[in-house]
């Protein structure tokens, strides 16, 4: 995967489980992170869209695969998300994740 879907994709998931987003300005940069919180509401990590480790981390992209399992809907959306991880594999279940909050989003934007 390359350097821009990789920030796009960890931008959508981070938004989708509804991670922070913390400006950060200094004489060296200009940076949107994506940031935790702890349960005393203090950050507590701090990413770059591109650093989320989403694309290269079992245990972070399960939280979202539990998320879309949870979130009651089934059929041939989640077909391609289903295969991935029987298969084990790391880069189609993470497209397959980005491909589902898309039209997730789209579900939305269209119920409104």
């Amino acid at each position: 995967m390359d350097f821009e879907y990789v920030e796009y994709g960890n931008k959508l998931i981070a938004n989708h489980m509804g991670l922070d987003y913390v400006h950060v300005v200094t004489e060296d940069c200009d940076i949107w992170y994506a940031a935790r919180k702890d349960s005393d509401s203090v950050f507590e990590s701090f990413y770059s869209y591109a650093d989320i480790p989403y694309h290269s981390s079992w245990d972070w992209r399960m939280a979202i695969v539990r998320k879309i399992a949870e979130s009651g809907y089934a059929g041939g959306v989640l077909y391609a998300l289903r295969s991935a991880l029987i298969e084990a594999d790391s880069e189609a279940s993470y497209v397959a994740i980005v491909e589902f909050i898309e039209w997730y989003n789209c579900k939305q934007k269209e119920s409104k």
